[in-house]
């Protein structure tokens, strides 16, 4: 997913470095992008909820691609103060993501005032802050971290007391599969669930929009510091 996500990005940072900010609409013939406010909020209230992002958190998104999601998070969510994360500058950076902001504020017709800061990371290190947030999301990128024991340290560390995690992912329905795209392996439930317990993170909750999707939303709190 993220190889996609990445080429993407890319193909972004060319629409939007080459053409201008008056082409910036042109963002609306993708499909990762809500082409108004009422396709915005139907993907919100469909996917982007069970996040379960609250008013007044401070959230960090691990892997947070170009940050497309976190935005629209932020149009539902005016109070919430944004950490996103990546380990590649050419899919997050300050360029794509004012472009990609400015595209929202265009189609909701008002500013979008949450705070966001970039955090670029690498395999090993979030570079997040320590003992900071309240809630850490991971959308469709936990099966791509090739550290995981190292970066799920990294992020007990850096949520506060209290904090959680929501991971999302496709999961296998059958051993073997991988994703389309990026083809990495698709987590087995039972094997992701435990090994996030070896990492001392316990399962609080579980959330799948309907049994013909496969995309699950994981919530977990840390059993130990």
């Amino acid at each position: 997913m993220k190889s996609i996500t990445l080429t993407i990005s890319l193909l972004f940072f060319i629409i939007l470095t080459t053409f201008g900010q008056e082409n910036i609409a042109q963002l609306s013939k993708f499909k990762y992008f809500s082409k108004d406010s009422v396709e915005s909020r139907r993907y919100y209230n469909f996917s982007l909820k069970h996040l379960g992002v609250k008013n007044g958190e401070k959230v960090a998104s691990i892997g947070a691609g170009n940050g497309n999601n976190e935005i629209q998070i932020a149009i539902q969510m005016e109070n919430v103060d944004f950490t996103l994360q990546e380990i590649d500058t050419s899919s997050l950076n300050s360029i794509i993501f004012n472009q990609i902001k400015n595209y929202y504020e265009k189609i909701i017709g008002r500013k979008i005032n949450n705070p966001f800061s970039i955090i670029i990371g690498n395999e090993n290190q979030t570079n997040l802050l320590p003992d900071t947030y309240d809630r850490i999301i991971v959308l469709n990128t936990y099966h791509e971290v090739t550290d995981r024991q190292s970066i799920m340290s990294d992020i007990g560390r850096s949520l506060k007391k209290n904090g959680i995690v929501v991971i999302m992912e496709s999961i296998a329905r059958k051993k073997g599969q991988r994703h389309q795209g990026c083809n990495h392996p698709k987590l087995w439930e039972a094997d992701f669930i435990s090994e996030m317990q070896g990492f001392n993170f316990k399962l609080i909750s579980r959330y799948q929009h309907k049994k013909s999707i496969s995309q699950i939303f994981y919530t977990f709190e840390r059993t130990q510091n």
